[in-house]
């Protein structure tokens, strides 16, 4: 449970320019999940929610 309060706050704390486009991105990551057998562990998500968080802040 910490270590999901850690990541939460991490995401929280990230930059995004929208708290839309992090919705967006959160509902994507149930429709990557179902793309295929493909099983995210918590590193993944936090890794691809700060990926987009950089791509946002950098264009």
């Amino acid at each position: 449970m910490e270590e999901e309060d850690d990541i939460i706050e991490q995401i929280k704390n990230a930059e995004f320019l929208d708290w839309e486009d992090l919705e967006t991105v959160l509902k994507e990551i149930p429709e990557k999940l179902n793309d295929g057998d493909i099983a995210l562990d918590k590193d993944d998500i936090k890794d691809y929610l700060l990926y987009h968080s950089l791509r946002w802040r950098t264009g």
